[in-house]
């Protein structure tokens, strides 16, 4: 409503045209929609052609390109659209800037636009109505800056980069998670193999590299291999402590 009361003052202002504005249902996400209604007036067909939407008594459903030569233009056009049915939306995941019309050339070429501009956008249609997206975060961030929302733009930038940050250092954690969880998972599975050869023919019955490495496991039981070599005396590299523990894997799995 606070844009269609705003285009209300300026066409009155421009062109002397008086108008009232109406709320009406869209189909697109089930919103409401102000809707600027002006009497019939011999002024308002000179209006409508200064905005090429009447061009040789034909309407125009595309760009106006007549006003939009200079890039200044392009500009305020772009935040027009963008006021009249656009939105964004930047979850922890992703971001999703949506401007929605139910003119599908007007969106059309505004995606083409958009495009020499280098802000690759994309169109669909949905049901009634035709919407232009953009996905990337740089994409939407360029936008903000092209229909002159500086700050806007610079806060998108942050709460992006913030997001950046949280979920890499949730990607480390689960990571740094799933690791000890393996680490813990062989430990046990290991300890389990040296207790089957204890009972069975004890320890002493094997080499004493193998011994050693039964020992420090069983003292160190949630120890990751790197911390097992060092306590090794000498100490062992991860590598060689593997190699010992696989070779205890293989006489315990002879022994069932």
């Amino acid at each position: 409503m606070a844009l269609a009361r705003y285009v209300a003052r300026e066409f009155k202002s421009l062109f002397g045209l008086p108008s009232t504005i109406s709320l009406r249902k869209v189909n697109f996400d089930a919103h409401k929609q102000g809707r600027l209604l002006i009497a019939k007036d011999f002024r308002l067909r000179k209006a409508l052609e200064n905005l090429d939407i009447l061009n040789n008594n034909r309407l125009n459903f595309g760009l106006p390109e007549s006003l939009l030569k200079r890039n200044c233009c392009k500009h305020y056009f772009s935040r027009g659209a963008f006021l009249a049915g656009g939105y964004i939306t930047d979850s922890s995941k992703s971001a999703h800037l949506e401007i929605t019309s139910e003119n599908q050339q007007l969106v059309t070429e505004f995606s083409k636009m958009l495009g020499q501009q280098k802000l690759g956008s994309k169109t669909r249609l949905r049901k009634t109505f035709c919407c232009l997206y953009l996905k990337k975060r740089e994409s939407i961030a360029s936008f903000l800056k092209f229909i002159e929302a500086p700050k806007e733009s610079l806060e998108f930038e942050n709460n992006s980069v913030v997001k950046d940050i949280r979920n890499a250092a949730n990607r480390l954690v689960n990571a740094e998670t799933a690791n000890a969880n393996k680490v813990i998972k062989n430990a046990f599975r290991q300890i389990k193999e040296i207790t089957d050869i204890e009972n069975q023919i004890g320890l002493a019955k094997l080499p004493r590299a193998l011994q050693e490495i039964c020992l420090a496991r069983l003292k160190y039981p949630e120890a990751s291999l790197a911390i097992l070599g060092r306590v090794m005396n000498p100490p062992l590299e991860k590598s060689a402590v593997n190699h010992r523990l696989r070779r205890i894997r293989q006489i315990a799995d002879s022994l069932k």
